[in-house]
C-alpha cells in the first residue's frame, strides 16, 4: 500500500498539468453538487419538467465540453477513452452491465438485511419518488445524459487520465469510485455503499471494454430501473 501511494504521488509530480485539468473539471463539474447536495433534495424532483430540463440544459453542454477537451490533444487516440460511434452490439454489454448491477444489489440488500441496525438505517436514508407516468420520456432522457455524464468523467476521463499518469490501476479504480461515491452522500451511508460497489463494477467493466457507450446506457437503464421500480415497489407497500 505504502508504494502504491508513493507511486501515486511520484505520478502526481510528473504530471501536473493532467492533475490541474482533473481538479479543474472536477470542481467544474461536481464539486458544487456534492457541496449543497448535503442539503436533502427533493425527493418527488423527478416529477416536475423544470428539473428534467435543468439536467438537460447543465449535462449536455459539460458531456461535450468534456469531449472536446480530449480532443483538444491530436496526438491522443480517443479509442482507450470509449470514445467511438455507438453501435448495436454495445446494446447486449448495457443489458448485461444492469444485470451485474441488479445481481450486485440483491446481494448487498441481503447482506444488509442480516445486520438489524444497518437494516433500519439504509430503510430511513433517502429515496427518490415518481408517480407521474406520462413524464417516463423525460425520466429516460435524463437518465442517459447523467449516465454519459457520470460515466465519461469517472471512468471514461478519470480512469484514462490515472493511467497516462502512470497511475497504478487499483489506485486510479479508487481515486475515481471515491469521487462517484461521495456525489451520493446524500442518500446517507447506504447511498455511498451502493455508488462505491457500482463505481468498481463500472471501472472493472470499462478497462475490460474501454466502450463508453455499454457503461453509460447501463447506468442509464439502472437509474431508470431504481427511480420508477424502487417507486411502484414502495408505493405497493405502502398502498392499504
Amino acid at each position: 500500500m505504502q508504494r502504491i501511494f508513493y507511486h501515486m504521488m511520484e505520478s502526481i509530480r510528473n504530471h501536473s498539468l493532467y492533475c490541474k485539468e482533473i481538479l479543474l473539471v472536477f470542481c467544474a463539474f461536481f464539486l458544487p453538487g456534492i457541496l449543497l447536495g448535503q442539503t436533502a433534495p427533493d425527493p418527488s424532483a423527478f416529477e416536475r419538467v423544470w428539473w428534467h430540463a435543468a439536467v438537460l440544459i447543465t449535462g449536455l453542454p459539460q458531456i461535450g465540453l468534456l469531449i472536446f477537451i480530449l480532443r483538444l490533444h491530436p496526438d491522443h487516440d480517443p479509442i482507450p477513452f470509449g470514445l467511438r460511434a455507438p453501435r448495436l452490439a454495445d446494446l447486449p454489454i448495457a443489458l448485461a452491465v444492469l444485470a451485474a448491477v441488479i445481481a450486485v444489489l440483491i446481494g448487498t440488500s441481503f447482506v444488509v438485511a442480516l445486520i438489524p441496525d444497518a437494516a433500519h438505517a439504509a430503510a430511513t436514508d433517502f429515496r427518490w419518488s415518481f408517480t407521474r407516468p406520462a413524464l417516463i420520456p423525460l425520466v429516460f432522457l435524463t437518465s442517459v445524459v447523467t449516465g454519459y455524464r457520470e460515466e465519461i468523467f469517472f471512468r471514461s476521463y478519470l480512469l484514462t487520465r490515472l493511467e497516462q499518469m502512470d497511475a497504478p490501476r487499483p489506485a486510479a479504480i479508487a481515486v475515481s469510485t471515491l469521487l462517484f461515491a461521495s456525489g451520493h452522500l446524500y442518500q446517507g451511508w447506504s447511498g455511498f455503499a451502493v455508488a462505491a460497489l457500482l463505481g468498481v463494477l463500472f471501472a472493472v467493466v470499462f478497462l475490460r471494454r474501454r466502450n463508453l457507450h455499454a457503461i453509460a446506457w447501463g447506468h442509464a437503464l439502472y437509474n431508470m430501473v431504481a427511480l420508477i421500480g424502487g417507486s411502484l415497489i414502495r408505493n405497493l407497500v405502502s398502498s392499504p
